[in-house]
């Protein structure tokens, strides 16, 4: 009897003889039983992956902002010396006001209570005219012939009294009263009455604008 070799599906070779069938078959059936087997996995070694989870990081906390409240400046008081100036102010505004309604030149200016009293020359008449205490309305108006003596003294003067009033002021501070025109040591002078108290009286000369001594 010839033997057959016979290729398992396995990959094994069994070599038998012609008449064994069925031994064949149960050689067979264990063979095939033994390569059906899954080989247990081997774990060993196996690379292990850790994902970390993305790590939050504290928010930063930015400092409270401070709110800065400005605060209403109150207008300040009024000074002493700016009241003493716009006093003065006022006189001078005064006169500029006076000769312009009569159309002439002052001579003489007077605080009378709450108004100024301005006289100013126009030709042959002296206009007294009143104006308001901040100089600058016309109150009232009443003109007069002008004595021989104002005359004379008036037309000897060069310096305007607006001018005679700021020099004296200068070299004097204070609050204006009156000026007019006067004589000192010969000559003729605006009288600058300024009170600080008491009162000084300056003497501006007419014709030089210079401080009298």
């Amino acid at each position: 009897m010839v033997d057959r070799t016979e290729r398992l599906t396995c990959g094994m070779e069994i070599t038998k003889p012609a008449g064994s069938a069925l031994a064949c078959l149960i050689l067979v059936a264990g063979a095939m039983s033994g390569c059906s087997g899954s080989e247990p996995e081997d774990t060993t070694g196996a690379e292990t992956t850790t994902v970390e989870s993305p790590t939050t990081a504290p928010a930063e906390t930015s400092p409270p902002e401070t709110t800065t409240t400005e605060e209403a400046t109150a207008p300040a008081e009024t000074t002493a010396a700016e009241a003493l100036s716009a006093h003065n102010e006022s006189a001078l505004a005064a006169i500029t006001t006076a000769e312009a309604s009569a159309g002439g030149t002052a001579f003489d200016v007077e605080r009378r209570q709450s108004q100024w009293e301005v006289y100013v020359v126009v030709g042959d008449t002296v206009h007294e005219v009143q104006v308001s205490g901040d100089g600058q309305q016309v109150v009232r108006s009443e003109t007069d012939p002008i004595e021989a003596q104002d005359r004379s003294r008036w037309s000897a003067v060069q310096v305007p009294i607006a001018d005679a009033i700021r020099t004296a002021l200068a070299a004097t501070a204070g609050e204006l009263e009156e000026a007019d025109v006067d004589e000192r040591s010969g000559r003729t002078a605006w009288d600058v009455q300024i009170n600080q108290p008491p009162r000084v009286d300056v003497y501006v000369d007419a014709v030089t604008g210079e401080v009298m001594g």
